[in-house]
């Protein structure tokens, strides 16, 4: 993110890093009030879900009305939303996968997954049922079950799965990536909604 902000002139106002060993609801409003008396357009936070429900609080309870980012697992953690109630309403977030994309068995793997916890899966989960069918189906094409006939049948992957569509490219200093295209979240009326790309948004309100 910086990288991104150095080369979009996007002025990086203040770094706040912090102690995990040290996180509480005090803590984070002591090391927060550096920017309360005047808030950046932005507040990007990096964090695991329970280091993101304290930083929003502390952010809500100073009134610091920075429109609120959040990247690291904690952000589409399904329990996040839950913890902070209407205090999350607004924040947007980025993620690899939504059951709204228009992806082969995405809302029906959503669906069934309901069913089965009661809540509903994040990214992370839907990108490992999808890993099963990639793994499966190069079991299936591979000539032998030996390494390196199975890494050739990976390498040769070219598969629609719920998770998008899946097929391994090398580029630059990494090998055998799959791009997924990421989407951006917004936690409105305390639910996750599809904020972009605009043309199957659900938010009401686009990122732009």
């Amino acid at each position: 993110m910086l990288s991104f902000c150095r080369d979009n002139d996007i002025k990086v106002r203040k770094l706040i890093p912090y102690q995990k060993d040290r996180v509480n609801a005090a803590y984070f409003e002591k090391r927060l009030r550096r920017i309360q008396q005047d808030p950046p357009d932005v507040v990007y936070m990096v964090s695991y879900l329970d280091d993101a429900v304290l930083l929003v609080q502390a952010l809500r309870k100073l009134n610091i009305n920075s429109l609120l980012i959040g990247a690291g697992g904690g952000f589409v953690d399904p329990r996040f939303i839950s913890m902070l109630g209407d205090s999350a309403n607004g924040i947007l977030t980025a993620a690899l996968w939504r059951p709204e994309l228009p992806y082969s068995g995405a809302q029906e793997y959503h669906d069934s997954y309901v069913e089965l916890h009661s809540e509903a899966p994040d990214y992370h989960g839907a990108e490992a049922y999808a890993a099963v069918f990639v793994a499966a189906n190069a079991l299936e094409r591979a000539e032998t079950l030996t390494p390196e006939e199975i890494r050739k049948a990976l390498d040769e992957t070219d598969l629609e799965t719920p998770f998008g569509h899946v097929r391994f490219r090398s580029y630059g200093k990494f090998e055998r990536q799959n791009k997924t295209p990421t989407v951006v979240l917004e936690v409105s009326d305390s639910k996750l909604e599809l904020a972009w790309p605009q043309n199957i948004a659900t938010s009401g309100k686009s990122a732009q």
